[in-house]
């Protein structure tokens, strides 16, 4: 039978690091979800550190080898331990469990990079110079952090935050998509920031006006007319939150939500993940799992994103 009427899709491909620990096996369940609902194919990889070679007089490359492989048998057989596939398995050497993944991420057609960590209470969770830490800040696609402690259920809402940047923007199409394959809820979050106003001539600041509630109005407005803009098979709703924007988005978290999509707004590569200081407070406390999305992420992060607009990405 002729297939070539049919238009191929390039399957995404959902790159987790497992090392075999609590948080690595909640990252992997969650891959694995996704996947199943929303297409895809998982890689579990494992990172074993390269042998130091000794280059002095009379040493022989042999032992060294064999040390490789043996930590490659012992990297495969803790996967298989795990219960992991073998057609899902990947087992690599590297100077470290970041640069390993980072090389895998860029080998292949990576839609999302998966990382679990644990929970440090008020410390945050992600432990600075660890894997998660390092990812966050250089990858070159979304990056998704699993608590070690997430539930392990069916994602039937998921938050987009949203602030009218082209971060935000970047997340919606991310978020949309994924709401709309895993047949959930798309909750778009805006934060109006209640304050006072001030000016400051000859260095002497005075209050110039309270604001509040008007923009908060302004806000669901806008948010709502974005919603509409959506495909309209999708379950939207708008939720608009007062206050510092981190704390309040890791609120708007804690009400049923499966999973949340932000924008990364640091400064550097345009396609990596670089944390601003917003979207680092809300990966450190948010309950759910997050995933952070590069700010110029090419429209086909999530396999055909932008076809899942009818009028063509929201305020493009």
């Amino acid at each position: 039978m002729d297939d070539s009427s049919s238009t191929d899709r390039v399957r995404p491909t959902y790159i987790v690091g497992h090392d075999g620990s609590d948080a690595s096996r909640a990252a992997l369940r969650f891959a694995t979800a996704l996947a199943e609902a929303a297409g895809g194919d998982v890689v579990a990889a494992h990172v074993y550190p390269w042998t130091t070679r000794s280059y002095a007089k009379g040493a022989s490359d042999g032992p060294v080898a064999a040390l490789d492989e043996q930590s490659r048998a012992d990297a495969t057989q803790m996967l298989t331990d795990e219960g992991v596939p073998v057609a899902m398995q990947h087992v690599m050497g590297g100077g470290s469990p970041t640069e390993g993944l980072q090389r895998l991420v860029e080998s292949r057609q990576t839609a999302l990079v998966v990382v679990g960590v644990t929970h440090r209470g008020a410390l945050g969770r992600i432990v600075p110079g660890g894997v998660a830490d390092h990812l966050l800040h250089g990858s070159p696609c979304p990056v998704a952090v699993v608590p070690a402690d997430a539930a392990d259920t069916p994602i039937q809402t998921v938050v987009v935050a949203y602030d009218d940047s082209r971060e935000a923007r970047a997340a919606l199409q991310v978020g949309t998509a994924l709401a709309r394959r895993l047949d959930a809820r798309l909750r778009i979050v805006g934060v109006s920031q209640a304050g006072l106003s001030f000016v400051a001539p000859m260095g002497v600041p005075y209050l110039v006006e309270e604001h509040g509630g008007d923009d908060e109005d302004r806000l669901r407005v806008r948010l709502t007319s974005i919603a509409d803009r959506l495909p309209s098979d999708l379950q939207v709703d708008v939720r608009v939150h007062s206050g510092s924007v981190a704390p309040a988005l890791v609120t708007a978290c804690a009400d049923g939500v499966d999973l949340l999509v932000i924008g990364s707004r640091g400064y550097g590569p345009s396609r990596s993940v670089l944390l601003g200081s917003v979207s680092r407070h809300v990966v450190d406390h948010a309950p759910c799992p997050v995933i952070v999305v590069p700010r110029t992420a090419s429209p086909d992060v999530l396999a055909e994103v932008e076809a899942d607009f009818e009028h063509g990405p929201p305020l493009a």
